[in-house]
């Protein structure tokens, strides 16, 4: 290890220097997910991938795929995924970023690496760290020209990591986050509490059994009904050929899939991401 330069902004009563690092040598296991072929099942663990990773959680729907508990107990022959590994999705969107709070019947693709920090480190420390811009611009120069951008797992483990040897200012730090992310989860909850009502409204307006008055209290005229087609154009979308990686070899698009769309209205990510010339293919 060599030390670094601290940051500017520190806790009070904190004064130990900041050290670098690469990742193998901070982590107790630094792999990814099954490479293997697995046969989808109705019931049983889940196998996730990139895409379930979403606001720094884990994010499971039931459509997601599912698996038997043979290849479950397969994929996990020679470790077991544990409370507080961390995530990090490195092909297709990559460095989204979660920790597993439960590891019960979930297995993970190889779109996503799985980091278990040793004892002297604080995972929530590294969560955010790795939300850093200067940890997504090495993720940046490190992608792989492919029909999918990726990380290789043995580029991943030489990335030079900066972070106190102090645990209790790695606590600090982690539990400050933490805080800032619990008050956004509960803005988010009162969003949602609106978004249900508007849905309320949005189904009276539209039915029309609540209906608007102008502002001398008179009635506005009847609705009129017309095709699509005749208020506006209509539009499919192109999709360009997985064959060609000049299509895919970067992440200035987000290639938006049924999947993606969901009830929020903002599309920010996506598993596959297109080049230039492969929106203008697109389009």
């Amino acid at each position: 290890m060599t030390e670094q330069n601290t940051p500017e902004l520190r806790f009070p009563g904190i004064n130990d220097r900041w050290e670098s690092s690469t990742l193998n040598q901070i982590t107790s296991i630094l792999k990814d997910g099954t490479h293997g072929t697995h046969k989808d099942s109705k019931e049983g663990p889940w196998l996730l991938s990139a895409k379930n990773l979403k606001n720094n959680k884990i994010s499971i729907n039931e459509d997601d795929r599912k698996i038997s508990k043979v290849d479950f107990d397969r994929i996990y022959k020679n470790y077991n995924l544990k409370r507080g590994d961390l995530l990090l999705s490195i092909v297709g969107t990559i460095g989204n970023v979660a920790i597993v709070k439960d590891p019960e019947n979930i297995a993970f693709q190889r779109s996503v690496a799985i980091l278990r920090m040793r004892n002297e480190f604080y995972n929530k420390f590294f969560l955010n760290l790795f939300q850093t811009h200067s940890f997504k611009k090495k993720l940046k120069r490190n992608q792989v020209v492919s029909a999918q951008p990726g990380i290789y797992l043995g580029d991943l483990g030489k990335f030079q990591i900066k972070f106190p040897l102090n645990l209790k200012e790695q606590n600090k730090i982690g539990n400050f986050f933490s805080k800032l992310d619990r008050q956004i989860e509960l803005e988010e909850e009162k969003l949602e509490l609106l978004e249900q009502q508007k849905k309320g409204y949005i189904q009276k307006v539209f039915s029309q059994e609540l209906r608007f008055k102008d502002e001398n209290g008179n009635d506005y005229p009847n609705w009129e009904t017309s095709k699509i087609k005749e208020l506006g154009s209509v539009y499919t979308g192109n999709t360009p050929s997985k064959k060609q990686t000049k299509y895919w070899d970067s992440s200035e698009y987000i290639w938006i899939t049924p999947t993606d769309i969901t009830e929020k209205k903002n599309v920010r990510s996506s598993e596959y991401m297109l080049s230039d010339k492969g929106f203008k293919k697109a389009r």
